[in-house]
C-alpha cells in the first residue's frame, strides 16, 4: 500500500499572544526620584495653589525703611571760651563775664583785679577786655550790667552798646561819662525791675568823685535821693571808691549778700 501522507502541520494559535505588563506597572518596584536643578523644592501640580497660598500666609507684613532723623540741633555755647589765651565764661547767649563780684554780707574784701572770674555766681575778680585781653573798642558788640542784694528784690539786668562805653570798658575808666548815656537808650534784659538805669540823674566822675580814679564799679550811674517816683537812694557800687558801698539800686554798706556782674558780648 502507498504510504501515507505527513500530516500537515498544525496552524497557528488564532488567538493572540498576551501582552507583557509595562515594567513601570510593577508596583514592587521603587519609583525614581526625579531632581530639579532649581533652588526651589519641586510640587505637585494639585498641590502648587495650596502650598503657595500656605506662603503667602505665613509670609512677613512689608515695612518701609523709616524716615532718616531730623538733624540734631546746634549745640549750645560752650560755658567756657579763650580769648587772647584767657579763658572766661561765656553764658548761653554768647556773653563773655568781666567781672563777678559775689560780696557776703558784713565783709569788705578788696576787688581782685587781672584774674578772670570762674564762675558767674561764685566769683570774686575782674579783667578788663583791653587791658588783660587785648581788645579794641572794634571788637565790643555790647556791655551788660546785672546785680541784685538779699535787702531787696529787684534786679538790674540791662545793656548799652554806645560807642563811649566800647571804648570805657577796654580799662575800666569812666573818665567822659554822661548821664545820658544811662538814662536813655539802653535795653532791658531778662528779670529787670530797678529803677535803675533809668532813674540816674548823677554819675561819677563829678565833683563827688574828686580825684579819684573811679571805674565801673564807682557809682557810674545813680539816682542819689528819694522822690515820690524813685523812693530810694539808688546806687551800683562795687566797693564803691574804695569805701565799704556794695550797691545793687539801693544805698547800703556791706551789710547785705550781693552779687554784680559786668559782661560784654563781641562784636562777630
Amino acid at each position: 500500500s502507498a504510504p501515507s501522507a505527513p500530516s500537515a502541520p498544525s496552524a497557528p494559535s488564532a488567538s493572540p499572544p498576551s501582552e507583557a505588563s509595562p515594567s513601570h506597572a510593577n508596583t514592587s518596584m521603587t519609583r525614581p526620584v526625579l531632581r530639579s536643578r532649581s533652588p526651589y523644592p519641586l510640587t505637585s501640580l494639585s498641590g502648587s495653589a495650596g502650598a503657595t497660598s500656605d506662603r503667602n500666609s505665613r509670609a512677613k507684613p512689608l515695612r518701609l525703611p523709616s524716615p532718616p532723623p531730623p538733624p540734631p540741633a546746634p549745640p549750645p555755647p560752650a560755658p567756657f571760651r579763650t580769648v587772647n589765651e584767657r579763658v572766661l565764661v561765656q553764658d548761653l547767649d554768647g556773653w563773655l563775664l568781666m567781672a563777678a563780684y559775689n560780696h557776703q554780707a558784713n565783709t569788705n574784701p578788696s576787688l581782685v583785679e587781672g584774674t578772670a572770674p570762674s564762675s558767674a555766681t561764685e566769683g570774686f575778680s575782674h579783667v578788663w577786655p583791653g587791658t588783660h585781653l587785648g581788645l579794641t573798642a572794634s571788637d565790643i558788640a555790647e556791655v551788660q550790667f546785672y546785680c541784685h542784694t538779699s535787702n531787696h528784690d529787684r534786679v538790674i539786668n540791662f545793656s548799652m552798646n554806645n560807642d563811649w562805653v566800647k571804648t570805657a570798658i577796654l580799662t575800666g575808666s569812666i573818665s567822659g561819662n554822661l548821664v545820658s548815656y544811662w538814662n536813655s537808650g539802653t535795653t532791658k534784659l531778662d528779670g529787670h525791675t530797678a529803677y535803675l538805669p533809668d532813674a540816674t540823674v548823677h554819675g561819677y566822675p563829678n565833683q563827688h568823685s574828686g580825684s579819684y580814679p573811679v571805674t565801673f564799679f564807682d557809682y557810674p550811674f545813680y539816682h542819689g535821693q528819694t522822690t515820690t517816683t524813685v523812693p530810694v537812694a539808688a546806687h551800683w557800687s562795687v566797693k564803691g571808691k574804695g569805701g565799704n558801698n556794695w550797691n545793687c539800686d539801693d544805698q547800703v554798706g556791706g551789710e547785705f549778700d550781693s552779687l554784680h556782674q559786668i559782661w560784654i558780648k563781641l562784636a562777630e
